[in-house]
């Protein structure tokens, strides 16, 4: 039988769906490479905003359209954060949690012998451990993400996820060492070390940090590159940032959540920092890396946020010199403190608020993107189209360049001529 997967949300999804296609593979069943040939499907949903639930709803009904007979499988962070949501939605065949994802193979056979609806969740519990899969199987690509820790324990008064993902537990060194190899021997020379809040890694392990996994990594020799996912600005220390600084696989772009740019709607959000503290770690970066790129995350809308405090925000967002912006409305969850927080903004509030945040994000990308305008820049190359390759540069610039030679996989040194929306075009130089 065929299976095909939708993975919805992050990079620990991404590279959950990698885990659960091996799976799959070891079972002798295959992987479809569209939708009209699949017999059963896998969606690894998200629950970061109620978006996600809308999402779920469009597969579903587009699997059914297709194939009335198909299997439809729902697991991930949306079934975990709400059993009761997910167990009746319709047309879904079984439902598994985030805690035990990995049993999909047994309850997928389960299913094919009995034809009865299946719903397996199971609690997250305090001494979990973070455990890592043997990956016989890779879709090659050039770029491998490798999930070193998962949970979080901050609990930010808007955030679901340490409901969905439990608590925090990170993946020995001895484990990023054998999948980081796993993953250089076939092909991958940049390894993106993720997590659900990866700055917590290590926590929970005996004299254990971040650097230590990327210290790991930086020994395998057939790894070019290392970056990493989403960090919490006021985690990593100058010693941190300055031993980064001299790591020369270090890519030098820093995804740092502000969520907002107002003190007072960080302190409501239940964040660990604030603007000054914020604005001391990117300085530093500025000082320390060469052409580093720094990006981040927004909301706006937050229940009590004030025109003046979205202004406040507003006007942050101006002063840091950010490559790129995601903004987002805020969106309620239940079961967080955010939820039923007194003044909650109007729906349409938040779109105009997010409409005009977007707008001075824009401007800021180009600005960012201008800076680089006849700089020379490492490219690795994913993908070739025609005569044209696209990659990303190791401050995460979306990078074109023109080239008859199929350079995917390859580092290259690209000087940067034009400046486009959302991405530069340069030439292959020596």
């Amino acid at each position: 039988m065929k299976t095909f997967f939708f993975t919805l949300g992050c990079k620990v999804n991404q590279y959950e769906t990698v885990i659960l296609k091996n799976l799959f593979l070891k079972q002798n069943f295959e992987i479809a490479e569209s939708l009209k040939e699949a017999d059963i499907f896998i969606i690894n949903s998200c629950t970061v905003t109620s978006t996600t639930d809308r999402k779920i709803n469009k597969i579903i009904n587009r699997i059914k359209n297709l194939n009335k007979n198909s299997i439809i499988v729902l697991t991930g962070c949306s079934v975990q954060a709400f059993p009761e949501k997910s167990k009746n939605l319709n047309n879904i065949d079984i439902v598994i949690g985030n805690s035990n994802k990995f049993e999909i193979i047994d309850l997928v056979k389960k299913f094919l012998k009995e034809k009865k609806k299946t719903v397996a969740i199971k609690d997250h519990y305090e001494k979990e451990k973070l455990t890592s899969f043997e990956i016989e199987k890779i879709f090659k690509k050039p770029r491998a993400f490798l999930k070193i820790q998962d949970g979080c324990n901050r609990f930010c008064t808007y955030c679901i996820i340490p409901k969905a993902r439990g608590f925090l537990r990170s993946k020995p060194t001895d484990l990023i060492e054998k999948e980081s190899i796993f993953f250089s021997q076939k092909g991958c020379c940049e390894i993106i070390l993720v997590g659900i809040n990866l700055s917590l890694y290590g926590k929970d392990l005996k004299n254990t940090t971040l650097m230590d996994a990327i210290k790991t990594v930086s020994l395998i020799k057939s790894v070019k590159r290392i970056r990493l996912s989403s960090l919490e600005p006021n985690i990593l220390t100058k010693n941190d940032l300055i031993y980064l600084s001299e790591e020369e696989k270090f890519c030098p772009h820093f995804h740092f959540s502000l969520q907002s740019g107002c003190d007072k709607t960080l302190k409501n959000m239940g964040r660990h920092y604030d603007k000054k503290a914020y604005m001391e770690t990117v300085d530093f970066i500025f000082k320390k890396f060469k052409n580093p790129a720094i990006t981040t995350d927004i909301i706006v809308g937050f229940p009590g946020e004030t025109k003046e405090d979205f202004e406040e925000s507003l006007n942050f967002i101006k002063e840091i010199e950010f490559s790129k912006v995601h903004v987002f409305p805020y969106s309620k969850r239940n079961g967080t403190k955010a939820a039923i927080m007194p003044n909650q903004i109007p729906k349409e509030e938040k779109k105009a608020r997010a409409r005009e945040m977007i707008e001075i994000a824009k401007e800021t990308t180009k600005k960012f993107l201008k800076s680089q305008k006849d700089k020379i820049l490492s490219v690795l190359f994913e993908t070739k189209k025609e005569d044209i390759l696209n990659g990303y540069s190791k401050n995460y610039i979306l990078v074109k360049t023109k080239s008859k030679e199929n350079l995917q996989g390859e580092i290259k040194n690209v000087l940067i001529k034009e400046v486009k929306d959302g991405f530069v075009v340069g030439e292959l130089i020596n």
